[in-house]
């Protein structure tokens, strides 16, 4: 019979998180007023899109008309995009929509769209667990709307157990033998040989929108991935151990399935962890419900066009996003380390005219180009570096990746402002602004521009992934900044060198009001680290103070050191007079605080969430209006406007919820929450997570984790709430 439905149910409406308490008003909204042109002038379609690392595409009906939008799940971050379609091929072809959003449970690492009911809704599979999770599209109109089905789907061989998905892998999920119902391909515990589940909603009830999946091969097609040397598949495979000392097989693998030559049967294309190609196996079958065997193979797929090539572990996606009525090959790197990161959203066209396909590159930066894209972790900050009185856009990042020297090349990305003071325009200028990246400083350079020798021109402090910082001087050519290492590891006072452990991210800022620049630096755990300027505004000596500046601490409570929800990034920034601070994090929020020259910061709000992993805010004043330019883990930058209400504080209390019995054995009641509609996460010590339903009776079950300590996250309509509870 049907599955049953379970009652949780996740609204577009994006779940924002904080730090320690629960969220107010958001206070800064999503803004692409300004303009930014590419180096030929052309005006980039959707500037503010946030970057492409570990992309994944799938089309969907979204905003309730005839046209499949497109929505991208990225693994940096687990962001789902979505880009409206607007008809037609052109450049305008997308509009990215940041307010269409939406979030699901975090720790995914892939998902597929596509329609299990067969309602005309693509329905959501993703993976969990090492299994998959599947949530079915209630959407009605522009409405967004998924409800969670089954957070483990089952299948059938000799006992009932649940579909095995390795973390690493996507599978195929798609109707293989044409019955009507989706069927799964994906390899097995061993790695080397893909299984078959066959869905037999259509044979047992006639109808496609039930998950009754059997066994039926273990080794379909009659091939294996063959070792660590090579991709290629080893074709007739005995789908028994054919080998004395057999090759340890990949655990790894990404699975597209369909008919690519036109025979009515489905063919595998694969990607594999440890390399950057495709290897496409063609059916030889006759029938799609036979026991058929893969009969040949192209190992560089297309081998008749260009071979797709993407450094490493391609995942590879079949949707027609050019509006053609074809169904196209994009393909982007199935990890988030080691990858490509600039020239990573492949798009190849079916340019053939008949059934059997026939794929072309189109381009290897499919939305990419229309957006700012600096690799990974990028951090913008402004100054004037050409003395036009206008604010200029420079971005830091941990780094370009190079697949032929297997390493990263950190550099600035420089956007000139050639609007007006009221209303900027950046147009890039240079990937490698003062060819920084000849000096080998390191990775993940943060740059900041202040006057530190009095002279009156802006110098440059850069911090660095080693958390230390490397110091310029600026000798102005003209009007225009010309910088000259002068130290690449900055001293304080006593002659040691400033290092406040892992990725630096400085402020300069008059702290004491005495005239000189004080440095503020946001670190990986968290914190902030603050050394005085007892030196002058011409000759800067640092001299340590805080590694707790403000008692401010970016990490959420579960995360004692740092090391998932830290990274503190710091700006300051004037607004109705007072100075405040916005403090980006690695879990992608940002923090805004007042008070800052007391001994301990006032927090007043999270003002930006969802956005991204690593989140570094910097801020541009044009006229009355500020925006807050924020810089992503996927290499992107964000811009956001203030709106009236930004200096409005709202906030409510942390732990005013109560949970009993506590310690508990199994079940726990939470008191002093009124809404039934709950997104409860249980977070372990260590940082791990798992979303777990919340019952009408205010019931969390337990009684499948082990014991120790946890703290409840609980999400709803109006904030965010931690209790801690003991689990015996």
């Amino acid at each position: 019979m049907k599955l049953q439905i379970f009652k949780i149910i996740f609204y577009v409406a994006i779940i924002r998180g904080i730090c320690t308490i629960t969220f107010g008003q958001h206070h800064l909204n999503y803004d692409a007023s300004i303009l930014v042109l590419n180096q030929t002038g052309d005006t980039l379609v959707n500037p503010y899109a946030g970057g492409m690392l570990a992309c994944q595409y799938s089309v969907v009906e979204l905003t309730g008309d005839t046209l499949k939008d497109l929505v991208i799940f990225d693994r940096k971050g687990s962001i789902y995009s979505v880009y409206t379609n607007q008809g037609g091929n052109s450049r305008e072809t997308y509009q990215y929509e940041y307010e269409k959003q939406f979030e699901l449970p975090k720790g995914s690492t892939w998902v597929l769209f596509n329609d299990y009911n067969c309602d005309g809704l693509n329905d959501l599979f993703m993976g969990g667990g090492g299994g998959i999770m599947l949530y079915q599209n209630n959407s009605v109109g522009a409405a967004i709307n998924f409800t969670l089905i089954d957070v483990h789907i089952q299948y059938t061989y000799v006992a009932t157990n649940p579909i095995f998905v390795n973390g690493q892998d996507i599978p195929a999920i798609t109707d293989i033998d044409y019955d009507g119902d989706l069927d799964v391909l994906t390899f097995g515990l061993s790695g080397a040989y893909l299984n078959y589940y066959k869905n037999m909603s259509m044979e047992t009830y006639g109808v496609c929108d039930s998950l009754v999946y059997e066994l039926k091969n273990e080794c379909w097609g009659h091939f294996s991935e063959t070792g660590i040397s090579t991709n290629a598949l080893m074709l007739f495979d005995t789908c028994s151990i054919n080998v004395a000392s057999p090759e340890t097989p990949h655990i790894g693998s990404t699975v597209l399935s369909f008919d690519a030559n036109g025979d009515s049967v489905f063919d595998v294309l694969l990607g594999d962890v440890s390399f950057n190609n495709l290897v496409m196996g063609y059916n030889g079958g006759l029938a799609s419900n036979t026991n058929s065997s893969i009969i040949t193979q192209d190992s560089l797929f297309p081998s008749y066009s260009a071979p797709i090539d993407v450094a490493y572990f391609p995942g590879v996606f079949y949707e027609d996003v050019t509006n053609d009525g074809k169904k196209d090959l994009l393909a982007s790197p199935n990890t988030t380390t080691l990858v490509d990161n600039i020239d990573n959203s492949v798009l190849y066209i079916d340019t053939s005219s008949t059934s059997q396909t026939n794929f072309i590159p189109h381009t290897t930066r499919f939305l990419q180009s229309e957006m700012i894209d600096v690799g990974e972790d990028a951090k913008p900050t402004f100054f004037d570096h050409n003395g036009d009185g206008l604010m200029d856009l420079v971005i830091g990042n941990y780094g370009y990746f190079d697949k032929e020297d297997v390493a990263y090349s950190s550099k600035l990305a420089l956007y000139e402002n050639i609007g007006t003071t009221t209303k900027a325009v950046f147009k890039e200028a240079t990937d490698n602004y003062q060819g920084l990246s000849a000096l080998n400083l390191g990775l993940a350079l943060h740059p900041v521009f202040k006057d530190l020798d009095g002279d009156g021109d802006s110098d440059m402090l850069i911090g660095k992934a080693d958390g230390t910082l490397a110091y310029c001087m600026n000798n102005p050519i003209g009007l225009i900044a010309s910088f000259t290492l002068t130290s690449s590891q900055l001293k304080d006072n006593n002659n040691q060198i400033i290092d406040v452990g892992e990725f630096a991210a400085p402020l300069c800022h008059d702290m004491d009001n005495d005239g000189d620049q004080d440095l503020i630096i946001g670190k990986k755990n968290g914190r902030l680290t603050y050394y005085e300027n007892i030196g002058s505004s011409i000759n800067a000596s640092f001299k340590f103070i805080s590694d707790s500046l403000g008692n401010v601490n970016v990490c959420e409570p579960w995360d004692i050191n740092g090391a998932v929800t830290g990274y503190s990034t710091p700006v300051i920034f004037t607004h109705n007079g007072q100075e405040k601070m916005l403090i980006g994090s690695q879990r992608g929020d940002v923090y805004l605080y007042d008070s800052i020259f007391s001994a301990v910061y006032h927090f007043i709000d999270t003002v930006l969430s969802n956005n991204g992993l690593q989140a570094v805010p910097s801020v541009l004043n044009q006229g009355s209006n500020f925006f807050v330019f924020s810089g992503n883990g996927r290499g992107g930058v964000s811009s956001f406007i203030n709106d009236p209400l930004f200096s409005v504080k709202k906030e409510h209390e942390v732990n005013s919820l109560k949970a009993y019995p506590n310690p508990v054995n199994d079940i726990v009641t939470i008191e002093g929450i009124t809404d039934r509609k709950v997104s409860a996460e249980v977070i372990s010590v260590n940082g791990k997570s798992r979303f777990v339903p919340f019952n009408s009776n205010f019931e969390i079950d337990l009684s499948s984790f082990s014991k120790g300590m946890y703290i409840l996250r609980l999400t709803t309509e109006n904030g965010i709430n931690y209790v801690r509870v003991l689990k015996r």
